[in-house]
């Protein structure tokens, strides 16, 4: 598709939500660029999913640009470009050569089965690069995260378990495969 720009100022809420059984769905060559009032606002999502596709038909996040802008010179963002809710379990979604700057977190996925987290640049973010909190069995879910870049993450002062990091994976009864990521924490991290 086309290279397409969606800016706004959003407080807690998403720029695209997909919800619901959703298989084959594509987000694709787009540019979010999204500027928020203060760090202490409700966080929002660029991309919000809910729903799930399914193991040969996946919802693919690709080629997309994410940026994060504080209103407030010095301020945080509170952006994160891809979440998932804490309940049942988006699966099967594919996270494919998309870059990610200035965000609160890249990638959060509260619960999730079935992911693929492969080529994508993650730079300057305040908290996690990726999280997986838990992973969701009943997705046929392997979670596969390689060949990702992450530069000068987790930049907040003050480390809270779980959430200062390159890449946390929490509980997990999937097969895991972490593979030939670049993470280079920020300078006040000593994790990862």
């Amino acid at each position: 598709g086309d290279r397409g720009s969606a800016e706004g100022q959003f407080l807690g809420n998403h720029m695209i939500q997909l919800d619901g059984n959703i298989p084959g769905a594509v987000i694709s060559n787009i540019i979010f660029e999204v500027t928020t009032e203060k760090s202490s606002d409700m966080d929002m999502a660029i991309i919000y999913i809910t729903g799930g596709g399914t193991v040969e038909d996946k919802i693919r996040i690709e080629n997309c640009t994410f940026i994060g802008n504080a209103k407030t010179e010095g301020e945080a963002t509170s952006v994160i470009a891809v979440l998932t809710p804490t309940f049942q379990g988006p699966a099967n979604i594919v996270l494919n050569n998309n870059t990610v700057d200035n965000m609160k977190h890249g990638f959060f996925f509260n619960t999730v089965g079935g992911v693929e987290i492969t080529n994508n640049t993650i730079s300057n973010t305040t908290h996690n690069g990726i999280n997986i909190n838990n992973t969701y069995v009943e997705a046929n879910g392997d979670i596969v995260i390689s060949d990702n870049t992450l530069s000068n993450v987790a930049t907040a002062t003050g480390q809270a378990e779980g959430e200062d990091m390159g890449i946390y994976v929490g509980d997990s009864n999937a097969t895991l495969n972490v593979t030939d990521n670049e993470i280079n924490m920020a300078l006040n991290q000593e994790n990862a």
